[in-house]
């Protein structure tokens, strides 16, 4: 589902679809249900949080506003549990790199 977002040939509606579901499959209302999306993610091969990571990277640069959207829900969705537990070096220096980039969409991504 992640390659979904970034696949360009991929219909914007689906892509955008794609990202709001991981976002969903992470993230909940209730207490109980956050908990246990959250273990699920924590249970996930670095291997797969890796490619996951990186993905959703890819997918701030997007042409499509909705798409970088999309994908930035879904990046701050994943750092919430990543960060307070030390992984993920390479975000905050991607955003940084976003805000000085020649590319509007990468700097309106990092400006966020």
């Amino acid at each position: 589902m992640v390659l979904r977002v970034c696949v360009q040939s991929h219909a914007l509606g689906t892509r955008q679809l794609a990202g709001v579901l991981i976002k969903n499959s992470f993230s909940a209302r209730g207490l109980q249900l956050g908990v246990e999306r959250r273990q699920r993610w924590a249970t996930l091969a670095a291997d797969a949080k890796r490619h996951i990571r990186a993905t959703l990277l890819q997918a701030l640069g997007s042409h499509a506003p909705e798409v970088r959207h999309t994908s930035a829900q879904v990046v701050g969705t994943v750092a919430l549990m990543d960060l307070p537990q030390g992984h993920w070096d390479d975000l905050l220096p991607s955003l940084v790199r976003g805000v000085g980039s020649a590319a509007p969409a990468l700097r309106q991504v990092g400006a966020c």
